[in-house]
């Protein structure tokens, strides 16, 4: 699925997915994530960034959970450790539980299956295309001809 490989690319290393991705979304999608943002605004004093990725961390894997159940083995890891994030966040139990229930119904009221807009990939390959065509153009120059090398130490 496209959608799973474009969200496998965004998990940090503490297992959280920053806000940015929502922009791949459509709008009642992203409209979902924010009423989590909402919910946890008023019960926590998260900070934004904090308080950004832990909602957007829990809507991307309810969607996960409720629309690509079928390619469950290639999203369980990321949805582990999103878990391990969210519970740092939320340390107190009730309030995890509680945050975790919400999650689950904002997206079940989601009408459609989350899919990525074709609108930013479109930009995306756009703007690559452009790179691309500019490299092109400038490959007689002498400046494109160069190979940067590094150099190892080697132990005797």
């Amino acid at each position: 699925e496209e959608f799973i490989s474009h969200i496998l690319k965004h998990p940090a290393f503490d297992g959280s997915i920053g806000s940015k991705i929502l922009d791949d979304l459509p709008p009642p999608a992203s409209d979902g994530a924010e009423a989590l943002k909402t919910w946890l605004n008023q019960r926590t004093k998260l900070s934004d960034d904090v308080l950004n990725r832990t909602a957007t961390t829990a809507f991307i894997m309810r969607v996960l959970e409720r629309d690509y159940k079928g390619c469950k083995d290639l999203w369980t890891r990321m949805r582990e450790k999103g878990l391990e994030y969210i519970h740092l966040q939320l340390a107190l139990p009730n309030l995890e539980k509680e945050f975790l229930e919400h999650s689950w119904k904002t997206v079940s009221q989601l009408s459609e299956k989350v899919i990525l807009q074709r609108k930013s990939y479109f930009l995306r390959s756009e703007r690559i295309k452009k790179q691309c065509d500019a490299t092109k153009t400038n490959h007689g120059s002498p400046e494109s001809d160069r190979v940067l090398v590094h150099g190892a130490p080697i132990d005797d």
